[in-house]
């Protein structure tokens, strides 16, 4: 049957992951609560339901039910075999409540590009009140006012598009309920990573710090001194300067963590999280190397003749690897990711120092230019009118003489 075709070919896509979990894992108690009102609105069904192959197979997933062995795979084609006997006034209402779900778990942007593809107006399909009462067969029309050419004439087909239409909803959006537990999992198990990184890390700056101050009586000894001089290398400053970067690379190991997208394509997300560890494990190592940055900026930031242009970042060479990610990332995305940079250049220099440049073309290749823009002013949000003014227009004006 296509109900069951349409719900087992789901756990292939996900089976690269892991093939015991996904669609095929027994389902947590809410969704047995969701089973049941299916199973409500199966029984109100059954009466239409004329296959009997198709009873048997819903009447044992309900005994699966009762034993607790529910999958989302079962769930789903529960779902889809009661579409398939719904009356055209179950499948409006259903319609409705599809796009509802679709729209807060796929974000606005997918959902807008859904809209796009026109799927059926559920506005212009009217069922006859004789039809509701069982007096004679679904009909559909537009209303007179507004009648659309496009929209079939014959309930049948009305039906058939509109069970089409469900069936790729229920598909997007049990595939997100399914994904669900493997993503949160994953980001447990990368936010322990990330602890237990940061914690080897700290334990050998403290270490080298000892090492650094004599607190060692193994390493304080002349012989060992004449091998290796590790206070020439390892001076306080310099760990101290590694142990505030590596802290503060832990906190935005963990923002990145868990500000992954929730909207969008479920198994692009996950693969993201998945592929994505090796650069977050290194987050400790870039925040280590970002204060030394910091203060080299503030050092340059001293010489009065010195004006900073704002951007490039976003170039491949940076490693920031958008250029090669699945899809380029939001303003949001893009000030998590670069912000403090930024910011930190308009603390030492000030915006009367300081402009905002696109780089384009280069950074076509990592972010769009609208998007990059819109960072921009996210970034430069708190500043004064007169500071955005010199960040976007004032200082590029004096400093290249354009007035």
């Amino acid at each position: 049957m296509e109900t069951t075709a349409n719900a087992t070919n789901i756990p292939s896509l996900v089976g690269q992951f892991d093939p015991q979990v996904g669609l095929q894992r027994v389902v947590p108690d809410y969704a047995l609560v969701f089973f049941d009102h299916l199973h409500s609105e199966y029984m109100a069904l059954k009466s239409r339901i004329k296959d009997e192959q198709m009873i048997k197979l819903l009447d044992s997933l309900q005994e699966k039910r009762v034993k607790n062995e529910l999958t989302w795979s079962d769930i789903y084609t529960f779902d889809l075999a009661l579409i398939e006997w719904s009356p055209l006034e179950n499948l409006v209402r259903k319609a409705y409540d599809a796009r509802s779900k679709y729209r807060s778990i796929a974000g606005q942007k997918e959902y807008d590009e859904y809209l796009a593809s026109k799927p059926p107006d559920l506005t212009a399909i009217l069922v006859k009140p004789d039809a509701l009462n069982g007096d004679e067969p679904d009909t559909s029309t537009s209303p007179p006012e507004t009648h659309d050419p496009d929209l079939p004439a014959s309930a049948e087909i009305v039906q058939r598009v509109l069970r089409a239409d469900i069936r790729y909803l229920l598909n997007k959006f049990y595939l997100y309920y399914a994904m669900l537990p493997m993503r949160e999992g994953m980001r447990e198990q990368l936010t322990r990573r990330a602890v237990r990184m940061t914690l080897i890390i700290l334990g050998i700056i403290i270490l080298l710090a000892l090492i650094s101050l004599g607190g060692l009586k193994i390493f304080s000894s002349d012989k060992f001194k004449q091998i290796f001089d590790v206070t020439g290398v390892f001076g306080l400053t310099v760990g101290t300067v590694a142990c505030a970067g590596i802290i503060g690379g832990c906190v935005s190991m963990l923002q990145r963590i868990q500000s992954a997208p929730t909207e969008g394509d479920a198994l692009f997300n996950l693969a993201a999280l998945t592929n994505g560890w090796i650069g977050l494990s290194l987050s400790p190592l870039y925040g280590a190397i970002f204060e030394q940055w910091k203060r080299d900026i503030d050092e340059i930031s001293r010489c009065d003749n010195v004006v900073a242009k704002l951007g490039g970042l976003a170039m491949p060479d940076n490693g920031f690897g958008w250029h090669a990610a699945g899809r380029p990332p939001t303003s949001d995305e893009f000030v998590v990711a670069q912000g403090r940079y930024y910011q930190h250049m308009i603390e030492c220099f000030g915006a009367d120092r300081c402009m905002f440049e696109s780089n384009f073309p280069v950074d076509r290749m990592s972010v769009s230019y609208r998007v990059l823009w819109n960072a921009f002013k996210k970034i430069a949000r708190d500043c004064s009118p007169d500071e955005r003014n010199a960040l976007f227009a004032g200082t590029a004006t004096r400093v290249y003489n354009l007035a």
